[in-house]
């Protein structure tokens, strides 16, 4: 079986927090081994040259091709967390507001905003086309470019139409499906699920380094 190497830059702000001893744990713990590690301080040069290289790998990740692979990436994934976030309605549904009805009823309830999920993936990578440049999303901090690592990039990105309109219909199909008289307790629970359960995922990407492309998303 032949070997498989791999190359791995831990950045200077990771140094300064004395995190090297943990990020090679970290390494060691997903299998890897450590065979050779170096400390250098980089001239002008060879950082402006490992600058150049990197924007050339990311042009080629924003042409077209990078762009439909990522976009068929978002789909899979998107599947995926369809039927786990279904899980976490339910369960909410059940325990908080007591309502009457069962698994099928919450995924009846999410079909509808599935297909505008959807759409709305299709709609974000035909505007990557149109500015050549990715957007994982169709909300405001998408459009002003803004990084959403940050808090203000974070806020922005909850101002999304299509993402407010899916959470809108879901929110209305759990109190059908579940039988409730009232929407207003659905319209809580739901958005109160998106803001704060990304809140919690973007601080978990602020905290961990590993991690720290979900502060990204």
């Amino acid at each position: 079986m032949a070997t498989e190497r791999t190359f791995s830059i831990i950045k200077p702000d990771a140094t300064r927090r004395n995190l090297t001893g943990a990020i090679t744990r970290m390494l060691e713990e997903a299998g890897l081994r450590v065979i050779a590690s170096r400390r250098i301080r980089m001239t002008r040069e060879q950082a402006d040259e490992q600058l150049e290289q990197a924007k050339e790998r990311m042009d080629m990740g924003r042409g077209t091709a990078g762009i439909i692979i990522q976009t068929v990436s978002i789909l899979v994934v998107g599947f995926i967390f369809y039927f786990i976030i279904v899980v976490v309605y339910f369960a909410s549904v059940k325990l908080i507001l007591k309502g009457e009805g069962t698994y099928r009823s919450a995924l009846i309830a999410n079909g509808l905003p599935s297909y505008i999920s959807m759409m709305q993936i299709l709609v974000a990578s035909i505007l990557s086309l149109v500015f050549s440049r990715l957007m994982n999303d169709t909300s405001a901090a998408s459009f002003l470019n803004l990084d959403k690592s940050e808090i203000s990039g974070f806020l922005l990105g909850k101002i999304d139409p299509l993402s407010i309109w899916v959470y809108s219909v879901i929110s209305i199909g759990l109190s059908k499906m579940f039988k409730s008289s009232t929407t207003g307790k659905y319209f809580a629970l739901v958005f109160g699920i998106w803001i704060i359960g990304s809140f919690l995922i973007w601080l978990l990407g602020k905290a961990v380094p590993f991690l720290g492309f979900l502060s990204e998303m």
